[in-house]
């Protein structure tokens, strides 16, 4: 269930931290997704959700952590641009035909047929109330 190579991440990332135009990362982009794209759906969905989860912790527990791992950033690089570009897989679309199903005239009209809430324009006063909290804070030392 790989879609790259090791050697396709350091070329990316090398030439994507030396300055290098998008017309010269796509090309490795795009052999990872066709890589991707050979994968079974199950693999796709598995590849994509991994890759997706990967960069959202990684990049979570690099702006909490002092140390910084040369690799998992590398592979943080490279999979956040390749990301956008996978496509969903193909499975089954459980939302297929709801639109047809789903009888939205007989909603506006439901809708419409909803009685509004009026306010009188004439000044009124409003009376406050109190709510009286009491919040012990860890410490006991403290009341509010």
């Amino acid at each position: 269930m790989q879609a790259y190579t090791n050697e396709q991440v350091c070329d990316l990332v090398e030439l994507y931290l030396g300055g290098a135009e998008r017309d010269r990362l796509d090309p490795i982009l795009d052999a990872c997704t066709q890589e991707y794209l050979d994968l079974e759906v199950e693999d796709q969905i598995n590849f994509k959700s991994s890759a997706k989860a990967f960069v959202r912790t990684y990049n979570f527990l690099s702006a909490i952590l002092p140390y910084v791992s040369v690799e998992w950033e590398m592979l943080s690089i490279f999979l956040t641009l390749l990301i956008p570009k996978l496509p969903s897989p193909r499975g089954d679309d459980l939302s297929e035909g709801i639109l047809e199903t789903v009888d939205l005239d007989s909603y506006r009209a439901e809708a419409q047929a909803m009685v509004s809430i009026q306010i009188d324009d004439s000044d009124a006063e409003l009376t406050p109330f109190r709510l009286a909290l009491m919040l012990v804070l860890p410490c006991q030392k403290c009341i509010i």
